[in-house]
C-alpha cells in the first residue's frame, strides 16, 4: 500500500471534497489501494481556507444583493 500526503493546496485547487481527483483519491483509499495521510496541520489549514471561502462569498452575495 502507498501512502499518499496531500497539501492543503490540492484540495483548495479542486473545490476542496468536491474535485474530480480528490474524489478518485478517496475512492482509491476507501478500496485500500493507497492510504492517505494528513497531518494535523493540513487539516486546520484546509478548515481555515474553507471557512476563508465561505466567509468571502457570503460577502460577495450581500454585497450582491445591496447593490443590485
Amino acid at each position: 500500500m502507498e501512502y499518499v500526503y496531500l497539501d492543503t493546496s490540492i484540495f483548495e485547487a479542486n473545490n476542496f471534497f468536491e474535485g474530480a481527483k480528490i474524489k478518485s483519491f478517496m475512492r482509491l483509499n476507501d478500496e485500500g489501494h493507497i492510504k492517505i495521510v494528513l497531518p494535523q496541520l493540513t487539516i486546520d489549514e484546509i478548515l481555515s481556507r474553507l471557512h476563508s471561502n465561505v466567509k468571502n462569498a457570503s460577502a460577495g452575495l450581500t454585497h450582491f444583493r445591496d447593490n443590485f
